[in-house]
């Protein structure tokens, strides 16, 4: 069983302030990169306790295995007994139940890698269709090779302006606090 631990990283602190500002711009789609152990999963956490958006959703693409899976999640938590059907793409049901609830929501994607092509298409066609008022600020969580495949395909279907935040690693002192928070002797 994994310990949650929740330690505010001075390295990371920046960092979540950047992306609250940013969740109330027009900047919508954003890449948080890292190597793994940065504190990625982290940082996502910690803006999801502390956004002013409605219905933060954390999904996590390895474990939404198909698209059905992914729109279903994604939407019975933003449209908690809203009938939908998971075949049709996110753009027309959220076209479709955003006129009975028109909020800025917040969905954050761990191990963005897991995502498909189509799920992905899907998340940038939401980016590119819905009007900034209302469309979902979107953060996906990968390393940076990722993000830069995942550029170049974005770029493909709709130039656009997505933004990659790379978190560094943590610090030899944040990594000692996390040591000492977990109770575990520093290698």
């Amino acid at each position: 069983m994994s310990q949650t631990v929740s330690l505010p990283f001075s390295s990371q602190q920046q960092l979540l302030a950047r992306l609250r500002h940013l969740s109330r711009l027009e900047t919508d789609f954003i890449l948080l990169t890292g190597p793994k152990g940065a504190g990625k999963s982290h940082l996502a956490h910690q803006l999801l306790e502390q956004t002013s958006l409605s219905y933060p959703v954390l999904l996590d693409a390895k474990a939404l295995d198909s698209h059905e899976k992914f729109r279903e999640a994604l939407l019975s938590q933003w449209f908690a007994g809203a009938i939908f059907d998971a075949q049709d793409s996110l753009t027309i049901s959220m076209t479709r139940l955003l006129a009975k609830s028109l909020h800025k929501r917040l969905l954050i994607v761990d191990n963005g890698a897991w995502l498909t092509d189509i799920q992905l298409q899907e998340l940038v066609e939401l980016y590119a269709t819905l009007p900034a008022a209302i469309r979902p600020f979107m953060v996906l969580l990968g390393t940076p090779e990722w993000a830069q495949q995942v550029r170049a395909q974005i770029d493909e279907l709709s130039p656009s302006q997505v933004l990659e935040v790379e978190v560094p690693p943590l610090t030899a002192s944040d990594l000692e606090q996390l040591w000492h928070a977990l109770k575990f002797q520093p290698p």
